[in-house]
């Protein structure tokens, strides 16, 4: 076995003397570390791809020129962060925030003075953290399908339904309703409609931070196993 053999290596005389227990066990760990290391490495390059954050649409989440590893085909659901193929060659970054059968709408908030939007599924107010605070006016909030709830209504009028003076989108069968986390600037669901779960291409688990070091980023995050 590999301790086997670290173990006789050890024992031998290096440079006229003969290795301590003390060194033939720090030996021993530094080849289990390298062994533990490469093993995960190699782990990771087969399980996950890599991807480059293009723009600010998930922001505060994700930045420009960040890089997210999404592992293909992997399950997900409410507050994921997945990989949507829109077309050939052009990829989003977005958020899932309703699936099969359920019903989006927003609603609009005066907080003191300030206007504020909350997202609703199924009538239940969905509590957002992640998502970056935009300002504007009565108009801008007029409905957070955004102008395309026109074109919405006329691609899927089965899905769209007005309730209460807000619209309403209800997600079909395989499918998935994603936005960005910068609302006031994302092109997610809100103007595209439900994605396909044939277009979900997996689940982001991993990022780095442009001005990080990747090595060092990724280790913390996985293969650090406490």
């Amino acid at each position: 076995t590999k301790g086997y053999i670290m173990k006789n290596f050890l024992n031998k005389n290096i440079f006229g003397k003969k290795t301590s227990p003390l060194s033939e066990q720090l030996g021993n760990l530094f080849l289990y570390v390298c062994i533990y290391l490469v093993v995960m490495m190699l782990l990771f390059s087969l399980m996950y791809t890599a991807v480059l954050v293009d723009g600010t649409s998930m922001e505060n989440t994700y930045h420009d020129e960040d890089v997210l590893y999404y592992l293909p085909s992997a399950d997900y659901t409410y507050g994921d962060v997945i990989i949507v193929e829109v077309s050939k060659d052009h990829e989003i970054v977005k958020r899932v925030v309703g699936l099969e059968g359920d019903r989006i709408s927003f609603d609009v908030l005066n907080n003191n003075g300030t206007l504020v939007y909350q997202l609703m599924v199924n009538d239940k107010v969905v509590i957002e953290p992640y998502i970056k605070s935009i300002a504007g006016n009565s108009n801008t909030y007029d409905n957070m399908f955004g102008g395309d709830i026109d074109s919405l209504i006329r691609k899927t009028p089965e899905k769209v339904n007005k309730v209460s003076g807000r619209y309403e989108y209800v997600v079909g069968a395989d499918e998935v309703f994603a936005l960005g986390d910068n609302r006031g600037v994302s092109v997610d669901s809100s103007v595209y409609g439900a994605f396909s779960k044939d277009q979900i291409k997996g689940r982001v688990d991993f990022f780095v931070e442009k001005d990080d070091n990747t090595l060092l980023s990724l280790f913390k995050q996985f293969f650090w196993p406490f």
